[in-house]
């Protein structure tokens, strides 16, 4: 895949989940059974499962065009992650932003072929500053996503506000995957073994 099409892949799965998540959401909330809104409820979490791995694979061959990326660890670790997105969103409302942490730095290191992708954690050993300030970003994004929630909830009709809100969170996951992508492979060339000459 090359960088143009990846960056093509990539906008088009931040605009297709905008638009799928916000007709799942707005339909959710409309007067139903609960068998309906169970199922509409499966369905955001495949798709959101889907956008997740493809953006992750396109973030992988935008910031590391020399890497293949591979589709079956993040396949894997996107419905680990998913599944504990849900466990911890039911536990404490709180507990999904810790989840999304571990996703961004998760993912890139699953992109890269490894079924271990907890060592993707190796970014705050390797470059803690930039860890960190990245956690920070992550962090202050999952925010400014509640805010936006809020605010659209308030001031505009639930179809234009779950628009909005869908965009910002497709559009700030993207940023945060590509800046953690690019510490991922900046931790994996620092701390791969020199070759012995």
């Amino acid at each position: 895949m090359s960088r143009l099409f990846a960056w093509i892949l990539l906008g088009a799965v931040i605009v297709f989940g905008a638009i799928t998540q916000t007709m799942t959401s707005v339909a959710g909330s409309a007067p139903a059974d609960t068998t309906a809104r169970v199922l509409l409820a499966l369905l955001s979490a495949l798709l959101l499962f889907g956008e997740v791995v493809i953006a992750t694979v396109a973030t992988t061959t935008i910031t590391t065009p020399e890497v293949s990326p591979s589709w079956q660890p993040v396949a894997a670790w996107a419905g680990i992650l998913l599944v504990l997105l849900v466990a911890a969103a039911l536990v404490w409302p709180p507990l999904p932003i810790l989840v999304a942490v571990a996703a961004c730095v998760v993912l890139p290191a699953a992109a890269s072929g490894r079924y271990d992708a907890w060592r993707g954690f190796a970014v705050f050993r390797t470059t803690p500053g930039r860890a960190a300030a990245a956690m920070a970003s992550t962090l202050v994004a999952v925010v400014i996503g509640a805010v936006i929630a809020l605010l659209t909830g308030f001031f505009l009709t639930p179809l234009m506000g779950a628009v909005v809100f869908w965009l910002f969170a497709g559009a700030a996951g993207a940023a945060l995957l590509l800046w953690w992508t690019r510490l991922w492979s900046r931790s994996a060339s620092v701390s791969a073994p020199s070759p012995i000459l």
